[in-house]
């Protein structure tokens, strides 16, 4: 894709609210995939990368859904690795935390004509073929509440799918490449349900495939009801180079049925929208939207408040970003942001 190209060199240091550093994917509500990931990866864990700060990111959540079909649209390396850099930087990639991976509200807009109730496998029944499943997989490790989601899957079906989801999660570090194969590979065996092509738009998002994680999530959506990964979608804007779509979303019908933790990711992402656009002050009066009391605790705190501080040392407003930068250091237990270091760098 021309445009992904375009502006995959881009260095993002303000991405704070992109993904939500810490894989949170924000939408969900809950932890379902990325907070335990270890949990339920199968994989042993001295095979898996440890990244700097991992806890989650980037997204999900789930972090999912980079796999491409066809790699002809290979990542680029130099913006993945900035990504990672901005995982503790603009505490963006929170999203793949998986945490606002439950985008379904009972009141939010559903699918119409677009609803799955069949949901098998791909849409013409063609076999399919995919990467091998490593042996270090376990279907049986996927979480309850996104098994109970393959439900009208046949069990072979299910498994091969759950196998599929969990190698694409525990491969995303060490080979970002397979870990889209697998997803992708889900997705074509379960097309139809929301959270497999949920979580396909995530592990494309993680692995820098904009385009391909919007029409995933979008389709996610589509068939599933509910606002959908916002923040994910909106810094997926930002990664093909439109900010101003990203923005747009904050003004979209589905922002309603977003839950606090999903409001204050998909406000750090747009404030980083207009970061983009050289608009410090406006990012500045768009993180005053949420909640900025200090007492608050937990990894969006976390994310918002050092955002918040980012936001303002780029406007210049150093004395006022130093409290904040102290805010967000206090209660970073997880070293999620770069936080304390960002504080003793204004102060030394």
């Amino acid at each position: 894709m021309a445009e992904n190209n375009n502006h995959q060199g881009r260095r993002r240091e303000n991405r704070s609210g992109t993904n939500s550093s810490g894989r949170s994917y924000k939408g969900r509500s809950a932890n379902r995939y990325s907070n335990n990931r270890s949990d339920w990866s199968g994989r042993p864990s001295n095979e898996r990368s440890r990244r700097s700060n991992d806890r989650y990111r980037t997204s999900h959540d789930e972090s999912w859904d980079s796999n491409r079909t066809g790699h002809n649209e290979k990542r680029n390396n130099s913006r993945f690795d900035d990504k990672r850099h901005q995982d503790r930087r603009g505490g963006n990639r929170g999203l793949r935390d998986t945490r606002q991976y439950n985008t379904r509200s009972s009141h939010a807009p559903r699918g119409g004509k677009d609803r799955d109730r069949h949901a098998h496998g791909s849409p013409h029944n063609r076999p399919v073929k995919g990467p091998q499943i490593p042996e270090w997989v376990d279907p049986s490790a996927l979480p309850g509440d996104i098994r109970r989601e393959l439900h009208m899957l046949s069990k072979e079906n299910a498994d091969r799918v759950a196998s599929h989801m969990i190698a694409s999660y525990g491969l995303i570090d060490d080979d970002p490449d397979a870990a889209l194969a697998h997803a992708y590979a889900a997705r074509d065996h379960a097309g139809r349900i929301a959270v497999v092509r949920e979580h396909a738009g995530i592990i494309a998002y993680l692995t820098g495939h904009w385009q391909e994680a919007l029409g995933e999530l979008r389709t996610a959506r589509r068939i599933g009801g509910g606002p959908g990964l916002l923040s994910i979608m909106a810094d997926c804007e930002r990664g093909l180079g439109r900010p101003e779509r990203a923005i747009d979303i904050l003004n979209s019908e589905y922002t309603a049925y977003l839950d606090a933790d999903g409001r204050a990711e998909l406000l750090i992402v747009v404030a980083g929208a207009r970061a983009d656009l050289g608009q410090h002050d406006a990012a500045i009066v768009v993180l005053e939207q949420g909640n900025l009391d200090p007492t608050q605790t937990g990894e969006t705190a976390v994310r918002y408040f050092y955002a918040y501080a980012d936001a303002l040392l780029a406007a210049g407003r150093r004395d006022e970003a130093i409290p904040w930068f102290r805010n967000a250091a206090s209660i970073d237990e997880e070293a999620v942001t770069d936080a304390m270091e960002r504080l003793e760098e204004l102060e030394s």
